[in-house]
């Protein structure tokens, strides 16, 4: 597998086609509460075989707690990273909480990003459910204080991420 760096330019516009692709499944399925997943990916390259298999890891668990209530699922594959769209038939908030269940309970789930929207395009937020921020994955402390002051460095955060995932995977 070819795995590349994608640039800022290419980052941003895969954010904008994924704004847009879920503004269109809100529009088609406005009962339904809209579950978008990426995988969690430090550096440039956001599509490789370690990314996949988090990404196998991620789409498994959510078809294994949402699989009877979802009325759409589709994956994804891009060089700007894994996508999973999935619109489920229950409250934005119970999808919500079982999206944080997932993050918070999977040996992996660390490196999902899991979005969740309501009908209008609101993004549910963790804090809304009084949960606390992302940890980080190395030292625990809050995620997002780690990648501002750049405590890890890229190659001991791929180091990290790589152990997790063949410590799941039984390699």
């Amino acid at each position: 597998m070819t795995e590349e760096g994608i640039t800022l330019t290419e980052l941003l516009d895969s954010r904008d086609r994924r704004r847009a692709r879920q503004q269109e499944w809100l529009a088609a399925m406005p009962e339904a509460a809209l579950l978008v997943l990426t995988v969690v990916m430090p550096g440039s390259v956001k599509r490789s075989s370690l990314s996949l298999d988090i990404a196998r890891a991620a789409v498994e668990e959510i078809r294994t707690r949402l699989a009877d209530r979802m009325l759409r699922f589709e994956t994804f594959d891009l060089p700007t990273g894994f996508e999973a769209f999935a619109a489920i038939d229950d409250s934005p908030d119970h999808v919500k909480q079982a999206a944080c269940s997932i993050e918070d309970s999977h040996p992996l789930g660390r490196l999902f990003d899991i979005d969740v929207f309501a009908a209008d395009g609101t993004p549910l937020t963790r804090t809304q459910y009084g949960l606390p921020a992302r940890r980080c994955i190395i030292c625990g402390d809050d995620a997002r204080v780690c990648m501002r002051t750049r405590r890890h460095d890229y190659d001991e955060l791929l180091n990290t991420i790589q152990l997790k995932v063949n410590d799941f995977y039984g390699r």
